[in-house]
């Protein structure tokens, strides 16, 4: 449990205290609040020089709370609970603002994503969420809430009950209902000695952590994994406050949240309530202070926005039109390399490289390039260096910052003002720093600025665990220390208190071995677990398979081994290096009754899919919504009566979400159809078109709907999982409220889309995160070894260990840096980083470390991982052997019927590219006829406004008349006026190019077809295909393929090209192929060899194959998937 779980306990232990398990109400349960502590309530009008100006007030001196008593009943309970939770946290006695007391400020600041996972908490920010925090619980405990719940009330039946908003009542059933937080049933009121201050002087320190904990600054400390450096940094700081210094002047930083809230619970036992006067937090959330504390000296607006990664590219999205992205340029999808060319800036800024420098290493990479390859990357930092101009002029102009900005601006506002930067050195003589080697340079560079000479600063940290080097963080900033601080001495913490004595030699040997070993002879640690020796074995399995089914036998032994009643699971833990591969031992694991704790990608899991279902439902007109939505449980609308509500609908001119308003009038329902379609129009009727997402979400979970008690697995892990998923989600939607806009039903769009760009740009690290107080959940961890850092387990496997899974292959990156702007090669940090990670992996085990690998995956034979050779003195010399092979799994369930079509009938080209890339996007699209009725995208809507010119051309010549111009002008004027192509950065260039695709079907002679239609006979049928133009010159075929903005280095070996080679040779026989580029007139050959063609030609038909036996499995990509239409209503 953390710091937020301590004052739930203390909330709910008051609440206790003053009603038990009596019924109560707001009022009732304040007036006893208010008995017991001798403070009285008075509401008094909003502009009552008593409030100063705040929403609530807590006069210490009267021993009174004021409120507003102008602001609704509920919100009045609220704030006078909220200034109670001041009197026992004992802090307040100020007037709290409107924009503190809120009732929705979430604690889960992972979850919940944005600028939230940045933003630090100044000592009356951190007072403030306490209080709020502390108020929902006292109002609303949530083991009270879990019973009403459970009891068969509503969201809205509590909130009338108790006297508190319904949306206080939403907050509070997420935690109680979905997430099930263990807290002791009969917690103690009393505050601890710790918590009162009194365990500043009982922290048990060995020797080198004391020496440590007492040195003189500048010092760092080297902490191995399990020698107690969290304890040893809160002897720091206790030894400072013993010694005289201010807490207010005191600065800890650390570069993660989870380990600002680790640091900030030891501080707080340590320091009670002075623990909120030290400045604790992320080196990004400081920076953020500091900007908005300078924020005039910084050049930017008072309160300047933070942009979070997905936000950022919207920005630059928005934007493209007006830059030169020359290679990165995307007609077809302008936001396909806008996330890699902010990666490619925030690396910059983690180097402290503005536009300007980054422009000038650039060009110098040009000019030094001899070789082909070195001229393309010298281009592609070129092109970066445009954009990234482009996308800081964007920022300025917005008031906006990026999450590189907060340090980046930091160091430039710090170096460049020396007023300011002696302020600051100033406030914080005191500095300490936590897991120095996750700091790039940046940071390293505003440590130097906010310490000074280092005289007050401390320093903890492991270079052997420096596994952020993708991000600028390497054991390099341990060198450039020295060179900040000359007078920086080095102690060493000697005692390992984690690990038996088998898993220290492990890692001390690995720690011998690597590359990214500090310099100097290794100093072997003290043991202090030694009763034991502990347990180290390597096993080879034949396959992927049997290498699971290995280890859940694994498992199942060491969860057995202590004799208990109930199997100890939950000391285990799986750490792979990457979550493809925990998701492919999850499934085994699950499949042999092993229970694990992996949300995995939360965005693929059935219960959220169904609930982004039932926003698509309610946000985009319900086509593709509507088809998931009303086949839960608690409706069971039969799939024919689906198909005669989405015909229905369409016939009549309307949404389906319109029509299920009324379902009386569409004929041949049945009657269970009925009754589930009128059960869910009940449920989703009435909303305001600009309720939040998560006001939609959680009215339908806890108020209207039965889903969250009909959301049951096959175990009560499965169960709680799933509540737990459905949790992150509304965790998400509560973040997003910031975006909303005043559009009707444009939150619940921005959603949808913020969805789909936080899976493309794979930003759902913190959503797939097991929230701390699910800690109590039995079943195995599974984790990448990025997520395990600062946790240990009683048992650690660590499978995949072969070439390719662990270490991972290096792969450059898509924008590659220029020259000059990283220290190391990019592969040599690669390398360092996973032998980091392995030291990492194998230090998190305490009792016993399993290791294993597999000969074969995926079909192929993979070598043995080369991070075995880093410890191959400690561990087995012969290996087990795995070879179990678990049996078949049935086959997806197939989500529709095969088609009903005359297998003579010839099959589009288009269709048959739709079944390619995905069948059950084929099912969605022909089958179930959803395709044109989503949204889809201004490229989309670009091809076919075209098409209709071409058609309007053809159509007319074919009639015996004349087309003409201005009728084509019209058409596509009317295609532009539509929001998407109108408003998409490249609107302009598709308008011309669409233009002049027109005017080629103009201009066409009679020797010419513009896009004559082909059949093309196969095996097991016939395609259709359409070149852009066919005509004959000199003797011979010419077939065109038009193509808008730059062909790919793979063109001519996509699949249309063989249908369009074999079309073409039946048609002319001697010909050739080429595709034309609008914007430049350049035309390029597309050749193919008969082997190609003719495998081409056979994808195409068992695609056809496929269609005809209704085989319409998914193929998940996590490029792909986020793209597609059907993406928030597929099951997988």
């Amino acid at each position: 449990m953390n710091a937020w779980s301590d004052i739930r306990r203390l909330a709910r232990a008051r609440h206790r205290e003053l009603v038990g398990d009596a019924d109560y109400t707001a009022d009732s349960l304040l007036q006893a609040a208010a008995a017991q502590t001798g403070h009285r309530s008075f509401g008094v009008e909003a502009d009552n020089p008593c409030l100063d100006k705040g929403e609530g007030k807590l006069d210490l001196d009267r021993k009174v709370i004021w409120y507003n008593a102008d602001a609704p009943p509920e919100q009045q309970h609220f704030v006078q609970a909220h200034e109670f939770a001041h009197v026992w946290l004992e802090t307040g006695g100020y007037a709290c603002l409107a924009s503190e007391i809120d009732e929705q400020a979430s604690e889960d600041r992972g979850a919940v994503g944005g600028a939230a996972r940045v933003e630090g908490y100044s000592p009356r920010e951190r007072a403030e969420r306490e209080a709020n925090v502390f108020a929902r619980e006292f109002l609303l405990p949530t083991d009270t809430l879990r019973a009403w719940y459970e009891a068969g009330l509503s969201a809205s039946d509590i909130a009338s009950r108790v006297g508190v908003s319904r949306s206080l009542v939403f907050h509070q059933l997420g935690r109680a209902v979905l997430v099930a937080e263990s807290i002791d049933a009969e917690p103690s009121s009393e505050r601890t000695p710790e918590a009162k201050g009194e365990g500043i002087s009982a922290i048990d320190l060995d020797p080198s952590q004391e020496t440590a904990a007492k040195a003189a600054g500048p010092v760092l400390i080297v902490a191995g994994p399990g020698t107690g450096k969290t304890r040893t940094l809160t002897g720091r700081v206790a030894h400072l406050v013993r010694s005289g210094a201010d807490p207010e002047r005191i600065l800890a930083l650390t570069y993660s949240n989870r380990a600002a809230d680790e640091m900030r619970g030891r501080v707080s036992k340590a320091l009670g309530d002075a623990a909120h006067k030290v400045w604790m937090g992320t080196f990004h959330a400081f920076g953020l202070e500091l900007l908005h504390k300078y924020s005039e000296e910084a050049g930017l607006p008072l309160h300047p926005k933070v942009l979070d990664p997905v936000d950022a590219s919207v920005l630059l999205e928005g934007a493209l039109g007006e830059i030169d992205l020359g290679y990165y340029e995307s007609l077809s999808d302008p936001g396909r390399n806008v996330p890699d060319i902010l990666d490619a800036i925030s690396r910059a800024k983690d180097e402290v490289v503005g536009p300007e420098e980054y422009a000038a290493l650039a060009d110098a990479m040009l000019a030094a390039a001899t070789e082909p390859k070195e001229v393309e990357n010298a281009g592609k930092a070129q092109d970066v260096a445009r954009a990234y101009a482009a996308y800081q002029d964007l920022l300025q102009a917005e008031g906006a910052l990026d999450f590189g900005d907060l340090i980046y601006r930091s160091v430039l506002l710090l170096e460049s003002n020396g007023s300011v930067r002696d302020r600051v050195e100033e406030d914080f003589p005191h500095v300490l720093v936590d897991e120095f080697q996750d700091v790039n340079r940046a940071s390293g560079r505003l440590l130097k600025a906010v310490a000074g000479e280092g005289r007050g600063l401390w320093i903890v940290g492991d270079p052997r665990q420096s596994i952020y080097r993708w991000r600028g963080a390497s054991s390099t900033n341990f060198d450039r220390l020295r060179d900040d601080f000359p007078a920086l001495r080095t102690e060493r913490l000697t005692r390992n208190y984690r690990s038996r004595p088998a898993v220290v030699n492990v890692v001390s040997e690995i720690a011998t071995s690597m590359r990214a070993a500090p310099p100097g002879a290794f100093e072997p640690w003290e043991i202090d677990r030694d009763e034991e020796e502990g347990a180290i074995s390597l096993s080879v399995a034949t396959t992927l398979e049997a290498e699971g089914l290995g280890l859940a036998q694994a498992i199942r032994d060491h969860a057995l081994a202590g004799g208990e009643n109930e199997p100890r699971w939950q000391s285990q833990a799986v750490l792979c290096r990457t979550h493809t591969l925990l998701e492919r031992y999850s499934r085994i694991l699950e499949a042999a009754g092993v229970p694990t704790l992996y949300l995995g990608d939360v965005f693929e899991r059935d219960e959220v899919r169904d609930l982004l279902a039932l926003v698509s439902l309610i946000s985009v007109g319900g086509w593709s919504g509507l088809v998931r939505v009303a086949s839960f449980p608690e409706y069971g609308v039969p799939r024919g009566d689906i198909d005669r509500v989405l015909a229905w609908s369409e016939d009549d001119g309307r949404t389906p979400l319109q029509a299920l308003s009324d379902v009386a009038a569409i004929d041949g329902l049945t009657t269970a159809g009925t009754q589930g379609l009128t059960a869910l129009s009940n449920h989703v009727s009435g909303l305001h078109p600009n309720v939040s997402v998560w006001e939609v979400l959680s009215g339908y979970l806890f108020d209207h709907s039965e889903y969250v008690r009909h959301l049951a697995g096959t175990t009560e892990v499965e169960t709680r999982q799933k509540r737990l998923a459905v949790y992150q989600l509304l965790a998400l939607a509560l973040g997003h409220r910031s975006r909303e806009g005043a559009a009707p039903g444009y939150s619940r769009r921005s959603f949808l889309d913020y969805v789909r760009r936080i899976s493309l740009q794979s930003e759902d690290r913190q959503i797939r995160q097991v929230p701390e107080w699910a800690d109590d959940i039995n079943a195995v961890r599974l984790m990448t070894v990025h997520a395990s850092k600062g946790l240990e387990f009683d048992v650690v496997h660590v499978p995949a260990l072969a070439k390719t899974y662990f270490p991972l292959t290096f792969t450059t990156r898509q924008c590659p840096p220029p020259d000059g702007l990283v220290g190391a090669s990019p592969r040599n940090l690669h390398d360092d980083e996973e032998e980091c990670l392995f030291f990492v992996a194998a230090s998190r085990a305490r009792d016993a470390l399993h290791l294993s690998r597999a000969e074969k995956y995926l079909n192929t034979f993979r070598d043995p991982s080369t991070l075995l050779g880093l410890a191959t003195g400690s561990l087995p010399a012969d290996p087990q052997r795995w070879t179990d092979e678990p049996l078949e799994t049935p086959p997806d369930e197939l989500a529709v019927a095969p088609p009903t079509r005359d297998p003579g009938a010839p099959f589009t080209r288009f269709e048959l590219d739709t079944y390619l890339i995905c069948p059950r996007r084929y099912a969605y699209a022909h089958v179930l006829r959803l395709d044109g009725r989503t949204e889809t995208t201004a490229y989309v809507d670009f091809h076919r406004a075209a098409r209709k010119a071409v058609r309007y051309v053809l159509d007319e010549r074919a009639e015996g008349r004349t087309p003409t111009p201005d009728a084509v002008e019209a058409m596509l004027d009317e295609a532009w006026a539509n929001e998407r192509l109108g408003e998409s950065p490249y609107g302009d260039r598709l308008r011309a190019e669409a233009q002049q695709i027109a005017t080629t079907a103009l201009d066409a002679d009679g020797d010419t077809q513009v896009r004559p239609e082909w059949a093309v006979r196969l095996r097991s049928g016939t395609v259709t295909v359409r070149p852009d133009v066919a005509s004959r010159a000199g003797g011979q075929g010419v077939v065109q393929k038009w193509k808008t903005g730059r062909l790919s280095k793979t063109e001519a070996d996509k699949e249309v090209y063989a249908l369009l080679h074999q079309a073409a040779a039946e048609t002319f026989g001697a010909y050739t192929i080429e595709a034309v580029q609008f914007d430049t007139d350049e035309r390029t050959p597309m050749r193919m060899t008969d082997a190609k063609r003719k495998g081409r030609l056979e994808k195409y038909a068992k695609a056809i194959d496929g269609v005809l036996a209704g085989d319409f499995h998914t193929e998940p990509s996590s490029r792909v998937c986020p793209r597609c239409p059907f993406f928030f209503v597929c099951p997988k």
